[in-house]
């Protein structure tokens, strides 16, 4: 089997599941290529990312339908076929032979064999998720973690839930941990708190690498997407105004549970946008469970100074359909990592200046399949 071009003039498209390793967090999966039995018509989508929300982590998942005319994957009749399989998925663009983009490693969760009534037809539903899930079910009794760095109190979480260090890649923090005990909780949420806590957030990278970074990036802008031709890159669909979900006048962190630092600290830390924000629009407040830190208020001052307030513009979503131009666009989509920063230009009707901003990509989703490929893109404000 190989990659394959669901549409002429596409990205290809490889999927390979590990059907033969006993254990779900391998660092070696043997993959098996399993491209040729998909079934375009009924898509296959990835997506990655976080709700606008800065509070919500969202974990990253795929799907899609494989052909089971031979019961290659009824779990009835093939004992391979069984939950948390490695899994990934892989594009190449403009051709099977050029640089492979990884899109998606993460664990085919379940298998779902559909017969028809009528006909001669089979398929097997397949959906997966990425490494935030198996943190979020990974239950802590009681862990101690003394005398350690937000860094490495992180990848002893990870440790917890049996992500290999080679799958990850946490950002040194501002703000040490002196220590702490974690009881009755998930690493997952603990691992939130400390994220929390050093003003960074908490995902799954494409390649599947457990990763904290900080989400109001610096960096130069990828690219630029608008609506004036030329060196701007074409979108199929922008979202974007004032108020909503996402927008907040005041930013709370308060510890949770019994994670504590050797501080003293009896209150949340509160910090408002703006006294003017809170007068104008109200308390719409932004309640972040956190790890005590030395530093404790100037992280919900470092998170307060960056929020969207409800009278702020924010371009939310973009919905980009590559087959409009693949050789430019594919590079950059099949490119696109959480975190990078993008500028985004809209023309409104009526004339006047166009609106610009650059802001942090929070979600990828892709869609391939019955005659389309789209991809969804989700911006923080910044």
């Amino acid at each position: 089997m190989a990659s394959q071009q669901p549409l002429p003039g596409a990205a290809y498209v490889k999927l390979e599941l590990d059907l033969s390793s006993s254990a779900w967090n391998t660092t070696t999966p043997t993959y098996t290529d399993v491209t040729d039995d998909l079934r375009w018509a009924d898509r296959l989508t990835w997506e990655r990312g976080r709700d606008a929300e800065w509070d919500a982590i969202t974990a990253g998942t795929f799907g899609g339908a494989l052909n089971n005319r031979a019961r290659s994957y009824d779990p009835a009749s093939n004992a391979s076929i069984v939950g948390r399989r490695p899994a990934r998925i892989t594009c190449y663009y403009p051709n099977p032979s050029s640089t492979a983009y990884v899109q998606m490693v993460g664990l085919a969760e379940s298998f779902e064999p559909k017969y028809p009534a009528v006909g001669l037809d089979s398929v097997t539903s397949f959906e997966g998720v990425d490494q935030l899930t198996t943190l979020y079910l990974s239950k802590i009794a009681s862990a101690p973690i003394l005398g350690t760095t937000a860094q490495a109190a992180l990848a002893a979480l990870a440790n917890i839930a049996g992500i290999p260090v080679a799958q990850q890649s946490f950002a040194v923090g501002t703000w040490a941990i002196t220590g702490g005990t974690f009881e009755q909780t998930d690493v997952g949420s603990a691992m939130q708190m400390i994220a929390n806590s050093q003003v960074q957030m908490l995902f799954s990278s494409k390649s599947g690498v457990l990763t904290t970074l900080s989400p109001f990036q610096s960096n130069p802008p990828v690219a630029t997407f608008g609506d004036g031709g030329g060196a701007e890159l074409k979108y199929a669909d922008i979202k974007g105004g004032v108020g909503g979900s996402g927008t907040y006048t005041v930013v709370t962190l308060h510890q949770s549970g019994k994670e504590d630092s050797g501080t003293s600290l009896t209150a949340p830390a509160t910090v408002n946008t703006s006294a003017a924000d809170v007068t104008k629009f109200g308390r719409i407040v932004l309640d972040l469970s956190c790890c005590p830190t030395q530093f404790y208020s100037t992280a919900a001052a470092s998170w307060a100074a960056r929020v969207a307030t409800p009278g702020t513009y924010w371009f939310r979503e973009l919905v980009i359909r590559p087959m409009a131009d693949p050789a430019n666009l594919f590079p950059i989509v099949l490119g696109a990592e959480i975190g990078q920063r993008y500028t985004l230009v809209r023309r409104p009707l009526g004339g006047g200046s166009a609106i610009t901003q650059t802001s942090v990509l929070r979600s990828i989703r892709h869609e391939v399949g019955g005659g389309d490929w789209v991809v969804t893109w989700g911006f923080a404000y910044r």
